[in-house]
C-alpha cells in the first residue's frame, strides 16, 4: 500500500460511531472488550513484524514489501520494540502486543513498554496484570527526572520499532504538557538516522478522530511511518493535510460481523 493510498470500500467509522460500534459488541453480540483488544493487538503485532523484516532488509524501504515473509515467528524477526502506552485502551493494546510479542518467542530485553502514567484504566489495568509474568520492562514517563526522560528517549531512537499507542479516538483537544513531551520524544527518535519506523495504534496520538490535524494541533501529533487502524478507518486519517502523519493505511479486522457495522453507522470509501 502506497503511503498516501486507502483501500476503497473500507469501512468508516466516526468518533461517536466507534463507541457505538464497542458498545454494540458487547451488548448486543455478547463480545467482550477485552476480546476486541485481544484481535486488536494481535493483528498489530502483525503488522509490526512486517515493519521489523522490512526494516532489517532496507531502512526506511517499502514497509509492506515483506508482507509474504511476515507470516513467521516473531522469534526469528531481527531488531527491538519499545511499546508507548497511554493510560486507556490505547494503551491496554500496546500491553497486549508486548505480551504477545514475549508469548511468540521475542526476548524480554528486545522489548520494552514507557507508560505515560502508573495507573491505567478499563481493560488496560487487565493487560498490565497479565504482562506482569512476562518479564517485560514498563518504565513510567510521568514524573520521571530529565535524567531519565532522556534514557527513555534514548531507548526509542535505539529501538528497531516504536508503537504509539498513547491516545485514540477519545481525544477532542491537544494532548497536554507530559502526553506533549512523549510525543515530540517519538518524532525526535524517527528523524534520528538511522532512527526507528513507527506504528501508531488505531490513529497517530494527537491526531483528532474526525477532523484529522486541526490548526494548531500540528506539533502534537505522533508521526507514523504506518497505522493500524481498527474495525474501521476514522475520517481524520482521510482528512487534508493526514497524510504526512499516518503513513501507510492498514485496517485490522476485529472479528466481528458485517451487521455490526452498519448499526453502528459506518460509512464506505468511496473509490
Amino acid at each position: 500500500m502506497k503511503k498516501d493510498a486507502v483501500d476503497a470500500g473500507a469501512w468508516v467509522l466516526t468518533a461517536a460511531q466507534a463507541r457505538r460500534f464497542d458498545a454494540l459488541a458487547t451488548e448486543r453480540f455478547g463480545i467482550p472488550s477485552l476480546l476486541l483488544m485481544e484481535h486488536a493487538a494481535m493483528g498489530a503485532v502483525a503488522v509490526a513484524k512486517v515493519m521489523l523484516r522490512a526494516a532489517s532488509e532496507a531502512a526506511r524501504g517499502d514497509v509492506r514489501s515483506a508482507k509474504a515473509r511476515g507470516r513467521g515467528r516473531v522469534l526469528d524477526v531481527p531488531g527491538s520494540v519499545v511499546l508507548i502506552a497511554g493510560p486507556g485502551n490505547n494503551g491496554g493494546d500496546a500491553l497486549a502486543m508486548a505480551r504477545l510479542l514475549r508469548a511468540d518467542g521475542f526476548e524480554a530485553k528486545r522489548v520494552r513498554v514507557i507508560a505515560l502514567r502508573e495507573q491505567f484504566k478499563g481493560d488496560a489495568v487487565a493487560q498490565r496484570t497479565m504482562l506482569e509474568g512476562f518479564g517485560v520492562r514498563v518504565d513510567v514517563w510521568e514524573g520521571a527526572s530529565a535524567a531519565r526522560r532522556d534514557a527513555l528517549a534514548r531507548a526509542m531512537r535505539d529501538a528497531t520499532l516504536v508503537v504509539d499507542g498513547l491516545f485514540g479516538t477519545g481525544l477532542d483537544r491537544p494532548v497536554g504538557a507530559e502526553a506533549l513531551g512523549l510525543v515530540d520524544a517519538v518524532n525526535a527518535a524517527r528523524q534520528d538516522a538511522p532512527g526507528p519506523l513507527v506504528l501508531s495504534l488505531d490513529l497517530p496520538s494527537g491526531m483528532h478522530a474526525d477532523r484529522g490535524v486541526p490548526k494548531g494541533w500540528q506539533n502534537a501529533i505522533v508521526r507514523a511511518d504506518v497505522t493500524a487502524t481498527f474495525a474501521a478507518i476514522k475520517p481524520g486519517l482521510l482528512a487534508r493535510g493526514a497524510t504526512s502523519y499516518r503513513g501507510a493505511v492498514v485496517p485490522v479486522s476485529l472479528g466481528v460481523p458485517e451487521t455490526l457495522y452498519r448499526l453502528a453507522g459506518a460509512k464506505r470509501v468511496r473509490p
